[in-house]
């Protein structure tokens, strides 16, 4: 069955001392010296690792509650439960609250500089915001009126292109006409070269 450990009010630079003799005056009739003095090390390892991450300093004041459970097969105590409370000096208490008092006061201080600041540059904003819309209706008309422009000069494009094929279609059919012409001329001056050598 678990038995309790709780420590009295120390100052954490001295817990361990005290952890290890409240361990002795509950385990000290049925667990081992040695066994005690190894586990409750351990403890005090894992106690020394927490105080340091909360920030407890060797001057502050803390108290320890553990239970520890004796297990006589493996020769060992089981902890669990570990409570480790930080207490504060009335005088530290003062010097907080009066601290805390004076970040209340920069805090709302604070907050009125925040609002002022606020409402000067939203008037700011919604001016900028108003230009900014203005400009891009215009920017808007700009880029539709080129739109039509391009659309025109596509659309004559195209025609242009139309009336180029016509031509080619004209030029080939040309070049065809040329070339019997050509032919057509070449058979006559044949048939002229026959009857001049006959005479």
């Amino acid at each position: 069955m678990p038995e309790t450990i709780r420590t009295r009010v120390v100052r954490a630079a001295g817990f361990a001392d005290v952890l290890r003799r409240a361990a002795f005056a509950v385990f000290g009739k049925k667990v081992p010296s040695q066994v005690i003095v190894r586990d409750v090390g351990q403890l005090n390892k894992k106690i020394f690792e927490e105080l340091v991450n909360r920030g407890v300093k060797k001057e502050d004041y803390i108290r320890i509650t553990v239970e520890g459970e004796y297990d006589e097969e493996k020769q060992e105590i089981r902890w669990s439960n570990l409570v480790i409370e930080r207490f504060i000096p009335e005088t530290s208490l003062k010097d907080l609250e009066e601290k805390l008092k004076q970040l209340e006061e920069e805090n709302k201080k604070l907050r009125e500089e925040i609002d002022s600041l606020r409402r000067k540059y939203s008037e700011e904003a919604l001016r900028e915001v108003e230009e900014l819309r203005r400009s891009l209706e215009e920017a808007r008309r700009e880029a539709e009126e080129k739109g039509r422009e391009v659309a025109r000069l596509r659309e004559e494009l195209d025609k242009a292109r139309g009336e180029l094929d016509k031509v080619k279609a004209r030029v080939k059919e040309l070049e065809e006409e040329n070339s019997r012409l050509r032919g057509s001329l070449r058979a006559v001056m044949e048939l002229a070269s026959k009857a001049l050598a006959k005479r």
